[in-house]
């Protein structure tokens, strides 16, 4: 099976962005309010690197005194967007780049928190296990990687071709888009992770998880 390249994901992903101006814009998300409860116990000043930010409504809400949030995505559009919108906070930047060269163009132990919300479903085996090293190196001692991803009790992972176990293309879309059983969230817990806590929202839609650098 084939992924596309990076070039074609954000061809892919600003398509989404064009088609829907609203995309990923006004209140956070959900899941942001369930990582508040690590993320609150970090030290300030923090630094967190925000994965799959779209135009930023988690990294809006999240930033603040005392917290500074790197706010990365590959979709040109998504990123201007976040850009444009008003009142943008001091200390929340905007950055328009892959996600796995941004990671390792990241300094060792240099970052309190990874947050990604629902990110990790467009990439192979192999990137994610380039994500799961790349993030336990970043992460300062007792940082935390902070991630949801969605489940296979997603009524959409029975939809469509599977092209792999747990992966699916749902035409019209051609992206392979991965789905996580309990067991398969241990691909993104690379050594020096600890897994702090999966848990399934009620609908069994998505997992959120929280590991925590040892």
């Amino acid at each position: 099976m084939s992924y596309p390249t990076p070039a074609q994901r954000r061809a892919i992903s600003d398509g989404y962005y064009a088609r829907n101006p609203q995309r990923f814009l006004g209140d956070p998300s959900p899941f942001l309010g369930w990582a508040r409860r690590w993320l609150d116990t970090l030290p300030r000043p923090t630094l967190v690197l925000d994965l799959g930010s779209g135009p930023g409504r988690d990294a809006r809400a999240l930033s603040g005194p005392g917290v500074r949030v790197r706010a990365i995505d590959h979709a040109p559009l998504a990123i201007a967007r976040g850009r444009a919108l008003p009142d943008p906070p001091a200390e929340l930047e905007f950055v328009e780049a892959d996600l796995l060269p941004a990671l390792a163009a990241t300094e060792t132990a240099s970052i309190d928190a990874v947050y990604a919300h629902v990110v990790y479903m467009v990439f192979s085996d192999a990137e994610l296990d380039r994500v799961a090293r790349e993030v336990a190196r970043v992460l300062r001692p007792g940082g935390f990687h902070l991630f949801a991803v969605r489940s296979t009790g997603d009524p959409l992972a029975a939809e469509g071709r599977e092209v792999a176990p747990d992966v699916r293309v749902r035409p019209p879309d051609t992206e392979p888009l991965r789905y996580f059983r309990a067991e398969t969230l241990d691909r993104l817990r690379a050594p020096g992770l600890a897994r702090v806590v999966a848990e399934e929202t009620p609908d069994r839609r998505v997992w959120y998880v929280s590991d925590r650098r040892t």
